[in-house]
């Protein structure tokens, strides 16, 4: 494997591990939607993952299995889901 092989796998593997300390975040943290910004709560997933991010705190899911709901709702959830994560930190 080259190095930019290498270098490729590396900032995955960190992406990913980003990835599920943000979505922690988002499991430990109580949202306030009422302090959303209107390009996140008008955008045509934020029910969708409000739904997902709220049952995955009050059944106290674990993060794969948030991030696999997430991923369900495509690029466009994980972008959503960022913004949100922007807003609370």
């Amino acid at each position: 494997m080259g190095m930019r092989d290498r270098a490729r796998v590396t900032a995955a593997r960190v992406d990913k591990k980003l990835a599920i300390i943000e979505l922690q975040l988002l499991i430990d943290t109580a949202i306030n939607t009422a302090e959303l910004s209107p390009n996140i709560t008008s955008h045509e997933s934020y029910n969708d993952l409000i739904s997902i991010i709220n049952e995955a705190t009050q059944a106290n899911h674990n993060v794969a299995l948030l991030e696999e709901k997430i991923n369900a709702l495509g690029s466009e959830g994980w972008k959503l889901a960022r913004k949100i994560i922007e807003v609370i930190k």
